[in-house]
């Protein structure tokens, strides 16, 4: 299992959850990822993006001006090939553009 430390003390939204979330796509399967925030909002929206991502998170206040959210992905679906699944259908018409994201 691949462990990552994402490091965002200082970092002000939406910088920690972008951080987080390329970590996400580093990962190739199962994972873990520590991510160090110092304010709440940050460490709120983090755990919200890790879960709407099929993750599993847990979050510990270690200080007043620390939070540390730990990320655990159990592992990733592939397509033959060994390319990842997409959870997206993108349909472009003309001008328009209509994505679906399929959760769960």
């Amino acid at each position: 299992m691949v462990k990552m430390t994402v490091d965002a003390m200082g970092d002000h939204c939406p910088i920690p959850v972008v951080k987080t979330k390329k970590a996400l796509g580093k990962l190739q399967g199962a994972g873990q990822i520590e991510v160090l925030v110092d304010n709440e909002t940050a460490m709120k929206n983090v755990m919200k993006m890790a879960k709407s991502s099929g993750a599993s998170a847990e979050s510990e206040k270690i200080s007043d001006r620390e939070y540390k959210v730990m990320i655990t992905v159990a592992g990733r679906r592939q397509k033959a090939g060994g390319k990842k699944q997409a959870n997206r259908i993108t349909i472009r018409q003309q001008k328009m553009e209509v994505t679906v994201v399929r959760r769960g």
